[in-house]
């Protein structure tokens, strides 16, 4: 039999319908191929496997597996041996391209008979950008350890000997202890080992990420299989994160023991004739929609489309289908409960002898965890920047993005020939309050002034807090005598609070001060005005509180007000 045939053409599969098998395997986009479990020479691959490897068909069929696997050769060897004897038929491996790239796959392989012989079936998924997602999440988490309790997965914190210190809730209520428990326990006392899968401690030391699925021991003494990312944080401490894997194991038994091979596929596959009617839907189809092939059977895929899908989208897509050419994107879709998910769906249309479309196939990847973990990390992303901006008591900008603003907008003053006038106050016996009151009823205090302040201001006025109780205030475009008759409803609007406390109602007043760049001075500062500023606010706590000073600097630096 030579490398280049098919050996599936004119053959029985050990399946229901060799027929079927053949369709799928010729023209729908999963990748597939038949290898010899002796030598690992590739005997068949379909079209997919064609694109995605990059090689012709007549040269792909004369490779060996371990020219496109980076495992070593021994480990190639019993990782087919495994496969072969149904050991183990999922695996995560490193395939290499013809153009060189290096991708990674994940890996369904069971036996099938072929005439009087056993070969090796494998639909092989590209999972590199799940795992680069999986990654970037896995960073983002560290930076915000206070999330720790809200993951869904189990995380496992342990000294460079093993021993755990940390642990979250859904690591307690996977295998059933208390974080007191646990903490008192060693990975030996949790981790099912062999010498197959011992602990990998030395691989952790030297930086590198270890993924391993492996069975942890509960408090009842039954295990569960899981999948653990660990790795090494840059304390020194060791960091698993461990996801309870019994549905997907559940899911793989069933796939090798079912003798279709097209049902093993991890990914869901619905097939429709020329007309859009559904013919045929694999159990992975089920799992992931709740819809069995009996409830679908007849009817348009239409009915898992979500409200919220572009049906602008549409055109290109029948277009595209209805060319022969393969249409791939991202749909959200809703399932028989209601609920969405999102899939990254390949649809082929299958041409007859006559050159007209026959059916479509489309596949499914349910890729819901990607994009939520996508937005997790948007949404970490933009909370980060936002308190690198504010005051987190107020929500007023800090002292560092105000400063920030301040040099951009004397800039823009002196450039323009512009007024700039900058307030500089505070609350008045503000540290009376906090010793009388306490500190909760000076926070509030804080707050209410805030919010007085910005009610009392333009859109283009920058408002801060630089600490304590002072505030200041930027004017661009505003001379001294514009600012003096801002700070007048300043003064309203902090006489109107009203501040509940157990001793009674309490009033606030402000004293302000006014300073104003110098525009004849080129080396003028927001410092230099956060000076003249604090000097007016001082005359004006001196004065006797709640009014407003001026600091004039054609008066020699005197100061001058009301």
């Amino acid at each position: 039999m030579s490398p280049g045939k098919s050996v599936v053409k004119n053959k029985t599969v050990n399946t229901q319908d060799g027929q079927t098998f053949r369709f799928i395997f010729e023209h729908h986009a999963a990748v597939m191929m038949l290898i010899e479990p002796e030598t690992g020479a590739i005997l068949d691959a379909n079209h997919a496997a064609v694109s995605f490897y990059g090689y012709p068909k007549s040269t792909l069929c004369t490779m060996s597996i371990n020219e496109i696997n980076t495992l070593p050769q021994d480990q190639i060897v019993l990782e087919l041996h495994r496969a072969m004897t149904e050991e183990r038929n999922y695996f995560h491996f490193s395939h290499r391209l013809a153009n060189g790239e290096v991708r990674l796959v994940e890996v369904h392989s069971s036996p099938i008979a072929v005439q009087d012989r056993r070969i090796l079936f494998s639909i092989i998924h590209d999972i590199t950008e799940r795992k680069r997602t999986e990654a970037a999440l896995r960073e983002s988490e560290e930076q915000y350890r206070a999330l720790m309790e809200q993951a869904s997965d189990g995380i496992f914190i342990a000294n460079q000997e093993g021993q755990y210190i940390n642990v979250n809730s859904a690591g307690c209520k996977l295998l059933g202890y208390t974080r007191e428990e646990i903490l008192n326990l060693h990975m030996r006392d949790l981790t099912k080992l062999s010498e197959d899968a011992p602990l990998r401690f030395q691989e952790l030391r030297e930086g590198k990420i270890v993924l391993s699925e492996r069975e942890m021991i509960r408090k009842d003494g039954t295990l569960v299989p899981v999948e653990i990312s660990a790795k090494q944080l840059p304390d020194g401490r060791l960091q698993g994160i461990v996801r309870d894997i019994t549905k997907r194991r559940e899911v793989e038994d069933q796939l090798r023991q079912l003798s279709q091979a097209v049902e093993q596929s991890p990914l869901a596959i619905l097939i429709t004739d020329k007309d859009g009617k559904i013919e045929y839907t694999n159990p992975r189809f089920t799992t992931l929609t709740g819809y069995t092939l009996d409830e679908v059977r007849g009817q348009t895929p239409h009915l898992l489309v979500s409200d919220q899908t572009e049906s602008a989208a549409y055109p290109v897509f029948f277009q595209t289908i209805l060319s022969g050419r393969e249409w791939r994107g991202e749909s959200l879709n809703r399932k028989k409960n209601g609920e969405t998910y999102w899939g990254y769906v390949s649809i082929s249309s299958i041409i007859g002898s006559n050159g007209d479309v026959t059916h479509f196939v489309a596949v499914t990847e349910d890729i819901t965890a990607r994009k939520e973990a996508e937005e997790k990390i948007q949404r970490l992303n933009a909370e980060l920047e936002q308190l690198a901006l504010t005051d987190h008591l107020t929500n007023l900008y800090n002292r560092r993005y105000f400063m920030q603003r301040g040099i951009e907008e004397l800039k823009s003053a002196k450039r323009n020939k512009w007024p700039l006038a900058l307030l500089v106050m505070d609350i008045d016996e503000f540290k009376k309050i906090n010793d009388t009151f306490g500190h909760e009823t000076g926070d509030k205090a804080l707050q209410l002034a805030a919010n007085a302040l910005k009610s009392s201001l333009r859109e283009t006025d920058v408002l801060g807090r630089l600490g304590g109780d002072e505030f200041v205030i930027l004017l661009p475009q505003t001379s001294v005598q514009e600012a003096l008759l801002l700070t007048e409803r300043i003064h309203r609007n902090i006489a109107a609070i009203r501040l509940e406390t157990p001793q009674g109602r309490l009033s606030l007043t402000m004293s302000i001060g006014i300073a104003e760049s110098n525009q004849g001075t080129d080396s003028d500062t927001v410092e230099n005005l956060l000076v003249r500023g604090d000097r007016a606010l001082y005359a004006a706590k001196q004065g006797g509180r709640n009014r407003t000073v001026i600091y004039d600097p054609a008066q020699q630096g005197k100061i001058y007000g009301p």
